[in-house]
């Protein structure tokens, strides 16, 4: 982008103006993450009577391509030649904050429109359902390591990311496996003690996506970073699962 010979200053309203959209994008952030686990914690967590089997595909149908419209930007937007797009379009130090806004509103948007599915599969009791709120308790604990190592402030957008993949790579639970945040998340939604119809497709969907997206997003990070990805993941053998992958 061409800049101009002497910068221009901002005036008060722009940059009170900036500051709205930025601790604005960031409290969509955690807006819809807080939104995510009401709606993992109630609506897919009510047992309700199984439909007709077209009834229920058209449910399911409908699910995935709704997350598959959030993931298709949270994938497509993260990727380098989309960041030189849209800096095209909005200044590069809102760049971030732009990309956790539609994220944050896609992810509500799924939320909201998300098709109830029949059935249960299973209603753990006893020693076998505190194992399985361990599982999610681990799972909440790992994403919250890892947030801390990527820095909160950098994810929704408040500050501007760092540069040096070295500031991350293999700090912390990044140590562990390489992607410590789909593990995360995959031990929270799959380690319920109550597995709801409802449940077990939001489970299925959203890992099933972060497992085809990790190749992909590694192949960026190598492009992004060189050979201190290339160093990094020779070093952390596992992806998401030690000993599996």
């Amino acid at each position: 982008m061409e800049q101009s010979p002497t910068p221009v200053p901002r005036t008060k309203s722009q940059s009170l103006g900036t500051l709205l959209f930025v601790w604005g994008g960031a409290f969509s952030f955690l807006a819809s993450l807080a939104y995510g686990v009401t709606f993992y914690l109630g609506p897919l967590g009510r047992t309700i009577p199984m439909r007709s089997w077209a009834d229920e595909a058209e449910a399911v149908a409908t699910n995935i391509v709704l997350f598959t419209l959030f993931a298709a930007h949270h994938s497509l937007m993260a990727r380098a030649r989309a960041k030189v797009w849209l800096t095209r379009v909005v200044p590069s130090h809102l760049e971030r904050t732009t990309y956790v806004w539609v994220a944050s509103l896609l992810f509500l948007l799924v939320c909201w429109l998300w098709r109830p599915v029949g059935g249960e599969l299973y209603r753990l009791e006893g020693a076998l359902a505190w194992g399985a709120v361990g599982v999610q308790v681990t799972g909440v604990l790992l994403t919250g390591a890892g947030v801390h190592v990527l820095n909160w402030s950098e994810l929704a957008g408040v500050q501007a990311a760092r540069t040096s993949g070295e500031l991350v790579f293999s700090r912390g639970v990044y140590g562990f496996v390489r992607h410590p945040l789909y593990l995360g998340w995959m031990l929270m939604t799959c380690g319920t003690p109550h597995l709801t119809g409802g449940r077990l497709v939001f489970a299925a969907v959203s890992a099933l996506y972060l497992l085809l997206a990790i190749p992909w997003e590694e192949r960026s990070l190598v492009a992004e970073h060189g050979e201190s990805y290339e160093r990094y993941r020779a070093r952390i053998r596992w992806r998401v699962m030690p000993g599996i992958y």
